[in-house]
This record gives structure tokens, C-alpha cells and sequence, in this order.
């Protein structure tokens, strides 16, 4: 990392710091600074909680964790974070905490040290939080080790695989990331309005999430594809007599798709931001939860277990150069 980035980085800490001092009650937050927390009301509609991983994250590096799985432990944290609303900020994180379900789907939430603001519970959030992160620093009770996977290797059928002597299966990534996939990319133009407001927005955004929506159900229908990212804004552009509206969205496709079948659709992108649109990865990462620290033994043991799995580490520190 070069060091004008460490200067701007450490400015933007203590600024977030310093915020999060003026504003640490939060009945002084104006209501239009709060947001979502990670998990969203959609995302913890009937999700059920099986167990949760507190881990580090970012800022604070290291492959010790704590795995609960405590009913009543797992439901009071989830219950406190899912649907809740924070101060939005530019700090980065330190802890992360991630639930499962029995199915393997994962939810996580991330938490900042020193600037998180919740809107509800708060000061029961953190002190629940702070015990189980000094839990992680002191007694942890499982390590992290990520299994790289070819991606022909079925998740679930890993998962069995690799849970045997007390270790445990989190997909922290989404496992769909393995199948072939597209970006893409629709834009609406429309005449710049005499006065830019957020109806203009949601009507411009309107049209082109439904272009989009219209691309990704003809390759559902056509070639058996689902989102593995929504539709989300990518861009607004303000011409002098013109504003263009773009949406943009990931898909997956079956592991035998053939890239050719995508010059059945010409109003596809080829390349977007310089990167090819299509991309077929070479691999896919699970995490195992281990009540064993990696050592060059567990890993060549792990390793063992099938030729479908690449490499076997302990977890690499994020880059953030």
C-alpha cells in the first residue's frame, strides 16, 4: 500500500472516529443518516439461524474465531442486528459475524470498532459484541482454513466431505461464484428534465430496470440462468441535452455453457469497465471451520480428501492496496 493511501486512510478513520463521538447518542442522528444494517429485513425474512461465526475482518486480521451454535445465543444476536438500522460511515471493519442456517446459506453482518452508531439496542449490541470479541482474541474456539475447489466440485457434496473431526463448512462467498457467469450492463437515455428531481430518478431507473430485467429472463428461459447478482444503479450521467440511467447485474450459467450461445443476443456487452463480460472461473473458495489451527499436517490432511481440492491455507490477509 503506498503511503498517501495509509495517510488517507488513517485520516478517514480518525474523521469517522470523531463523528461517531459527536453523534454517540443516538437521538441526535438526523433520520436521514441511518441505513440497513447488512442484513436487511428482505434478507432475514425466514431466515432461520442454525449457528454463528464472530470472526476477524479487514482491519483486524487473523484466523481465530468463535463458533456458537447455543440456540438462545444465536437467536438474541441475530434478532439484535437483522432488520436493525446504523450510521452509514467510511471506516472499514474490524469483526465480522456471519450466521448460517441448516441449508448453508450465510448472513453477515460487519462491525467497526470505534464508529458504529445502531439506531436500536445499541448499547446491548456492543456489549454483547465486545465480550465475544474478546472471546476471539483470548479463547477462541475454532481456527479458519480456506479450501481452494475446483468448480466442478459440488458444494454440498464438499461440505460432507469436509465436516469430519469437528470442522465445519461456512460459505462465506456465494458458491454460485464458480459457475460461468455475465456481466450486464442496460442504460436508458432520456431528455434532460428542466428540473432533476427523485421522481425523475425512479421513473428513468424504472425503465431501465425493466430493459434489464427483460435480458436476464430471456436467458433464464433460454439458457438456464439466475442472478447471482441483482440489479442494482451502476451509473447517472448528465449530458448537456440528455440523462442516461444504467443498470447492471451478474448471472450464472450451467458449468457446460458455452460462451458461443452469447452471439444469439447482440445487445450484449462484450467487455465492461475493460474486463471481459463472460468470465468461466478457474476455482471457487469455501471456508472449514476448525477446532485445530492449520498446520502443513491438517492441511496435507484436508488435501487428501479429494483431487477436486486445489489448496489448502490458512486465510490471507485482505489487500487493500
Amino acid at each position: 500500500m503506498t503511503r498517501s493511501l495509509w495517510v488517507f486512510l488513517a485520516a478517514l478513520t480518525l474523521l469517522c472516529q470523531s463523528l461517531a463521538a459527536q453523534n454517540c447518542d443516538e437521538r441526535h442522528v438526523p433520520d436521514d443518516a441511518w441505513v440497513p444494517t447488512q442484513i436487511s429485513a428482505e434478507d432475514a425474512r425466514g431466515f432461520m439461524p442454525r449457528r454463528m461465526l464472530i470472526m476477524h475482518a479487514f482491519w483486524d486480521h487473523g484466523p481465530e474465531a468463535l463458533l456458537i451454535d447455543e440456540p438462545h445465543q444465536v437467536a438474541a444476536m441475530f434478532d439484535l442486528l437483522a432488520r436493525n438500522e446504523r450510521v452509514g460511515h467510511l471506516c472499514g471493519f474490524h469483526w465480522a459475524v456471519v450466521f448460517e442456517d441448516d441449508a448453508h446459506r450465510a448472513l453477515e453482518h460487519l462491525h467497526n470498532n470505534d464508529c458504529e452508531i445502531y439506531r436500536y439496542n445499541a448499547d446491548e449490541i456492543k456489549a454483547r459484541l465486545q465480550k465475544y470479541f474478546e472471546r476471539v482474541r483470548t479463547r477462541p474456539t475454532h481456527f479458519l482454513i480456506e479450501v481452494e475447489l475446483d468448480p466442478s466440485a459440488d458444494p454440498d457434496a464438499m461440505a460432507r466431505l469436509l465436516e469430519r473431526d469437528g470442522r465445519h463448512v461456512f460459505f462465506l462467498i456465494n458458491p454460485d461464484v464458480r459457475l460461468p457467469r455475465l456481466q450486464i450492463r442496460q442504460s436508458v437515455k432520456v431528455p434532460m428534465p428542466e428540473e432533476y428531481t427523485d421522481d425523475v430518478e425512479k421513473a428513468v431507473a424504472n425503465q431501465a430496470r425493466k430493459k434489464l430485467e427483460a435480458v436476464i429472463a430471456k436467458l433464464s428461459a433460454n439458457e438456464n440462468a439466475h442472478v447471482l447478482e441483482p440489479p442494482a444503479q451502476k451509473m447517472v450521467q448528465f449530458g448537456k441535452t440528455e440523462l442516461e440511467y444504467e443498470m447492471g447485474a451478474s448471472v450464472v450459467f450451467p458449468l457446460d455453457f458455452k460462451e458461443s450461445r452469447l452471439a444469439r443476443y447482440p445487445n450484449l456487452a462484450r467487455e465492461i469497465d475493460d474486463e471481459p463480460a463472460f468470465q468461466r472461473p478457474a476455482s471457487y473458495t469455501v471456508t472449514v471451520v476448525s477446532p485445530e489451527p492449520y498446520s502443513k499436517n491438517l492441511g496435507d490432511a484436508i488435501k487428501a480428501a479429494s483431487p477436486l481440492i486445489r489448496k489448502v491455507a490458512p486465510p490471507e490477509a485482505p489487500n487493500i492496496e
